[in-house]
């Protein structure tokens, strides 16, 4: 397109500069192929509209898909943060799946300590029953065949107690069982199904898919979509987030039931041992009481052994009641819960179905974009290919006709400036054959003022030479003049050291002299000094004139 353009500009720049009005042809009857500027004008400004047409739908085009670009981002960072809370909701379930397997063991247990407590229970009545017959038939055959009625009465008494108390126990095993039956879920309808556990992680796991799957769909079919479908997507999430955070606390309200319940048959289980212990250390001194025949404390180890039995058989049904009690909770307490958790599996396989139809909804909107961008584009491809040809064509015949005009005006123009370059090129000629005359002389002037000049630098040459070969003898007389002053310096240094010599015996002789005269002075009287002072202060003035004139030297 930038290519197009420039040879457009270059087009029209070149036919402003080249086209002119018409010359008047040579001949009359030469057809008039002038292009004037109105019609290139139009021609342009018709292109211009064309094209800026063309700019516009494309423009068009290009906003177009800015905006499907920006949708589809929208859509990527939607589907990111509908990913994220998905895994967040993964978490949830993994983590309610977690509490209940532990509340599956925990009840697993319960049932088992039960089951066991139960099983002791029954292995103690059957063995009490075996102790009290045996009793029975030592109190028959200890008085003497008549027995003690009171003393049947109290036994008879106790094994009521005894029996109401096994029949409390059983009563209690199958509030249990009916209780562990409804934690299985299901009523025993069907050949009994599996345990509730099972099918909670079942249904999890089917969700945990299900929401896996709608994800996946809306990455794989997200284009598209609008504001309305992320809003509810995420309405949605966050009543399925705060529902799973309910059943998480309702599922540990039932682990922290269950616990008491644990405790409760733990101390249940406990007290039946205290008072097994009791009935054997009752049954075991009894015994005793026989094998020593005293009938007479016989009443009193009865009314003893009752008490014990009265005291545990009432902690023993305030134990009982209060399990009977929390069980009878527990039981309504799990059903409330297993409705409440039937609901919210309800609210998932409704949040599970609004997915799937979002899902539809974004595979249908997609559907109508795409549908939308290909008759668009192919709007678009008919449009650029309808006005590209009539530009083409157009373009054609305005290039044709502008091309004829061009070569016809040229032609003539050619013409008379080709008559009229001769006539320029014959008048140069002419200033060229002057210019050369002019040249010519100027170059024998050059010749006769460069043979001058090369006498004179000759000459000068020669003069050069003459003085350097002066300049050479005079160096030579100055080497042996600086020879000379060198030997008489030398000589001057003798001499001067001589006389120095010379003048420093003088010196010494006059000293000497000088003593000499003062003690002839002394020796001889005041008028020979006189004298005799006078020589040698001529001598020493001489000498010092002398040194003087050395000094000078």
């Amino acid at each position: 397109m930038g290519n197009f353009w420039l040879f457009v500009v270059l087009l029209v720049s070149l036919s402003c500069t080249l086209v002119q009005p018409a010359p008047q042809a040579s001949s009359r009857n030469s057809p008039d192929y002038s292009v004037t500027h109105l019609d290139i004008r139009d021609a342009i400004l018709s292109l211009v509209s064309v094209l800026r047409d063309q700019m516009d739908k494309l423009e068009a085009s290009r906003r177009h898909e800015v905006r499907e670009r920006q949708l589809g981002e929208q859509l990527t960072r939607s589907l990111a943060t509908l990913e994220k809370r998905g895994r967040g909701e993964e978490k949830n379930i993994e983590n309610i799946a977690s509490y209940i397997a532990r509340i599956d063991e925990k009840i697993k247990f319960a049932q088992q300590t039960i089951d066991r407590n139960n099983e002791e229970r029954r292995t103690d009545v059957e063995r009490n029953k075996g102790d009290w017959d045996q009793l029975r038939a030592l109190i028959t055959q200890g008085g003497g065949g008549g027995g003690n009625p009171n003393l049947e009465k109290k036994l008879d008494l106790l094994t009521d107690k005894v029996n109401q108390l096994k029949l409390t126990g059983e009563s209690n095993s199958a509030k249990f069982d009916s209780l562990m039956e409804l934690w299985r879920g299901g009523g025993g309808t069907g050949g009994g199904g599996g345990d509730m556990s099972d099918s909670i992680m079942a249904e999890l796991t089917e969700i945990k898919e299900s929401i896996g799957r709608a994800f996946d769909s809306g990455e794989n079919k997200g284009q598209t979509g609008g504001q309305a479908w992320q809003t509810e997507i995420v309405e949605t999430l966050d009543s399925q987030r705060r529902q799973l955070a309910v059943l998480e606390e309702e599922i540990g309200k039932a682990i922290g039931l269950l616990g008491n319940v644990t405790t409760s048959a733990t101390s249940m289980s406990g007290l039946l041992t205290t008072l097994d212990e009791d009935t054997k250390r009752g049954f075991q001194s009894l015994g005793s009481q026989f094998d020593s025949n005293s009938s007479s404390g016989l009443g009193d180890t009865l009314s003893a052994i009752q008490q014990a039995i009265a005291t545990g058989q009432s902690s023993l049904s305030e134990k009982i009641l209060f399990t009977s009690t929390a069980i009878n909770s527990l039981s309504d307490k799990v059903e409330q819960e297993y409705q409440h958790l039937s609901g919210e599996l309800k609210g998932i396989a409704n949040v599970e179905s609004v997915l799937l139809d979002t899902g539809d909804s974004v595979l249908d909107t997609k559907r109508r974009l795409e549908y939308g961008v290909q008759q668009i584009m192919g709007e678009i491809n008919h449009q650029l290919s309808t006005y590209t040809g009539n530009l083409n064509t157009s373009l054609q015949q305005r290039f044709d006709g502008l091309a004829t005009a061009v070569l016809g005006n040229q032609s003539i123009a050619l013409t008379n400036l080709t008559s009229r370059m001769e006539e320029e090129i014959s008048q140069v000629w002419r200033q060229i054959g002057i210019l050369y005359h002019q040249m010519s002389r100027s170059a024998n002037l050059l010749d006769e003022i460069h043979s001058q000049t090369s006498q004179y630098v000759n000459n000068s040459l020669d003069t050069m030479s003459s003085m350097d070969g002066k300049v050479g003898q005079i160096t030579s007389q100055m080497a042996g003049v600086d020879d000379n002053l060198n030997y008489l310096l030398g000589r001057m240094s003798l001499v001067v050291q001589e006389f120095n010599m010379i003048k420093g015996g003088l010196g010494d002789a006059l000293v000497s002299l000088k003593e000499s005269f003062a003690e002839i002075g002394e020796l001889e009287g005041t008028t020979a000094p006189d004298s005799v002072d006078g020589g040698p202060k001529t001598a020493s003035g001489g000498e010092s004139s002398r040194e003087n004139e050395v000094n000078t030297l």
